[in-house]
């Protein structure tokens, strides 16, 4: 795969990927009771929310973002293939977490973007 890129014009980009969930769900306020006494009130479980999935280069800030309504292997699956068209002349090396989604089986790696998957931070600040 590298030696594809091996000339002096191919660009080796490292970028770092992430998933965010944004959403608004109801916040049930203040009701009034007796001391003591747990409030009963209506909940409202509505939870309206969207996924960014993005890659970030950290030398030059260059970035890529896409939307989705959830998170899983097939999303996961677009990104890398939408993120591979949109720097075809680029090694894009991606640096994941352990998701399961980030490490499926049934992911199909374009040819121009590899992942090395990372280790959870829990383990590294455990271990000082």
């Amino acid at each position: 795969m590298i030696g594809k890129f091996a000339n002096k014009n191919a660009q080796f980009a490292t970028s770092l990927t992430l998933e965010s969930r944004f959403g608004l769900h109801t916040l049930l306020g203040r009701l009034i009771s007796a001391c003591g006494v747990k409030p009963i009130g209506a909940w409202q479980w509505l939870f309206k929310a969207f996924w960014l999935s993005g890659a970030v280069e950290p030398a030059t800030g260059e970035s890529f973002f896409l939307q989705f309504s959830h998170v899983d292997s097939i999303g996961y699956q677009q990104f890398l293939n939408e993120f591979s068209q949109a720097y075809p002349d680029n090694l894009n090396i991606l640096q994941v977490d352990q998701g399961r989604f980030h490490t499926s089986k049934h992911l199909i790696l374009p040819e121009n973007v590899m992942r090395v998957v990372s280790t959870t931070l829990v383990s590294i600040t455990q271990s000082h």
